[in-house]
C-alpha cells in the first residue's frame, strides 16, 4: 500500500534520493501519510515518533492535540505535518533516521514521507523523500512508486493516458531489489575502492539480459537525437527496453521526442535505479 500526501512544491531530481537529512538551523517540516498495520496502538505510534520529537523538545500529546499528528486507527492511517527548527548538533539526522526505521516496522507494506526545508537556498534540497518499509525491498517499492509518480507528472503533457499507464505498468512489473545490488571488489579490505555493479543481481531483478544491460549502459551518454536516429529513423522504431506502443504514443504527441524523452528517460532511470538495481 502506498503512502501519499499533498505538497505545495514538487521537485523531481535524482539528487533528492541521496540527500543527507541534516539541515542545520533551518525551518523544516516532516509530512506525509502512511498506511499503518491494523491493531497498532497510539502508544506504539508515540514510541515510533519519539526520536524526532525528543530531539526537538516536542511532546506527542501536544502535537496530537494540535493536529500536527493525526492517527486514524479505524482507517489504519497516520498523517504527519510536524514543523520544527533544525538544530546544529547532529541530533536531528539521527532522530529522523530512527523514525524511518521505527515507522518501517509499523507501516502496512510501504510508503514515504517528505522532509521539507523551507529555508534552503538549494532547490534540489528543498524536498527530500524518506522511503518507509520494514525491509529493503519494501523501501525500494516505495522509492519506485514515488519516482514513477513524479515522472508521470512531467510526462503527462507529452503522452496519452494509455501510454502513461503502460509506462507505470512496465516499471511496476519489475520486482524491486531485496538486497544491495552493489558489492566491493573481491578481497577489498575497505570500502575505499569504487563499488562495482552486481550485474547478475541487476539482470535477475529487471529481467533484462546482460547484453541488454550493456547496451543501455553504452547508450547512457547518447542524446535524444542520437537515440531517434538509431531506433526511430522512420517514425516506427523500437528501443530494446521501450515497447513499440509507448514509442508511437510519444511520437504521436510531439514532432520529435528527442529532447523531452531524453530528459524524462534519464530522470526515470536515475530515480528508480537505486531500487531496481
Amino acid at each position: 500500500m502506498r503512502g501519499a500526501f499533498h505538497t505545495e512544491c514538487r521537485l523531481f531530481n535524482a539528487n533528492l534520493f541521496n540527500q543527507d537529512y541534516h539541515m542545520s538551523g533551518h525551518q523544516c517540516c516532516l509530512h506525509g501519510s502512511l498506511n499503518i498495520k491494523p491493531g497498532t496502538s497510539e502508544d506504539t505510534i508515540a514510541r515510533a515518533l519519539a526520536p524526532l520529537l525528543n530531539a526537538n523538545g516536542m511532546r506527542f500529546d501536544h502535537e496530537l492535540a494540535s493536529g500536527a499528528i493525526e492517527y486514524l486507527p479505524d482507517y489504519h492511517q497516520l498523517k504527519l505535518s510536524l514543523e520544527f527548527q533544525d538544530t546544529a548538533d547532529g541530533r536531528l539526522s539521527s532522530g529522523i533516521q530512527a523514525n524511518v526505521d521505527s515507522l518501517g516496522r509499523l507501516v502496512d507494506g510501504h510508503g514515504y514521507l517528505e522532509l521539507v526545508d523551507y529555508d534552503t537556498a538549494e532547490s534540489e534540497s528543498m524536498i527530500v523523500p524518506l522511503f518507509i518499509g520494514e525491509s529493503l525491498r519494501e523501501q525500494n517499492r516505495a522509492r519506485v512508486g514515488y519516482a514513477t509518480d513524479q515522472a508521470i507528472q512531467w510526462l503527462r503533457p507529452l503522452l496519452h493516458a494509455n501510454a502513461l499507464s503502460s509506462i507505470r505498468d512496465y516499471i511496476a512489473s519489475f520486482e524491486p531489489a531485496g538486497e544491495p545490488a552493489f558489492r566491493l571488489p573481491t578481497g577489498s579490505p575497505a570500502p575505499t575502492e569504487p563499488a562495482i555493479l552486481a550485474r547478475d543481481v541487476l539482470a535477475s531483478t529487471t529481467g533484462f539480459t546482460i547484453e541488454q544491460i550493456d547496451l543501455m549502459v553504452q547508450e547512457t551518454g547518447l542524446s535524444g537525437e542520437a537515440l531517434d536516429a538509431i531506433y526511430n529513423p522512420g517514425g516506427d522504431g523500437e528501443h530494446p527496453a521501450i515497447t513499440r506502443v509507448m514509442w508511437r504514443e510519444a511520437v504521436a504527441n510531439q514532432e520529435t521526442v528527442s529532447g523531452y524523452w531524453d530528459w524524462a528517460a534519464y530522470q526515470i532511470a536515475e530515480a528508480t535505479g537505486p531500487a531496481l538495481w
